[in-house]
């Protein structure tokens, strides 16, 4: 994980970026790289759960479960699936377990968004800090002969 860190970090930084600049991009690093893990654990999460309750030939046709062997049969319209053919409905209904996990990943997946937002305003914060203020160069003041001097 730290290699995909520092170089996540190294990608966010560019080139010529100090070590301050840096450690500011390695915890936006980290915080991307969090928020991504707690996805692909939702994600797998559903995945098993689906797996577990579907049957192996089963394929989802509009908002409807049935087996391959129907899903020719299925007739599409273009606000979704008409009344027909998919007759073999399963239940889809998530179990009490499968939604307290998702909700404990949720609540962790906004605490790694909120991470990676105060990271990435340190960061920002901290490159317009050190970055040379833009000034208008001076004019050069003609010389009058009015003025004393």
């Amino acid at each position: 994980m730290c290699t995909k860190v520092e170089e996540l970090a190294r990608v966010i930084v560019g080139a010529g970026a100090d070590s301050v600049q840096l450690s500011y991009a390695r915890l936006v690093a980290e915080a991307q790289l969090d928020l991504v893990r707690v996805q692909d654990a939702m994600v797998a999460l559903m995945n098993s759960y689906l797996a577990e309750v579907l049957p192996p030939n089963a394929a989802v046709c509009g908002n409807d479960i049935t087996s391959n062997s129907q899903k020719e049969d299925c007739i599409f319209e273009s606000d979704g699936l008409i009344e027909g053919s998919c007759t073999q409905e399963r239940s889809m209904t998530p179990t009490i377990e499968i939604l307290r996990r998702l909700s404990r990943l949720e609540r962790y997946e906004r605490r790694a968004i909120s991470r990676r937002r105060r990271a990435m305003r340190a960061f920002v914060s901290h490159r317009e800090m050190c970055s040379p203020a833009i000034h208008p160069i001076p004019q050069a003041i003609p010389q009058s002969s009015n003025l004393p001097g």
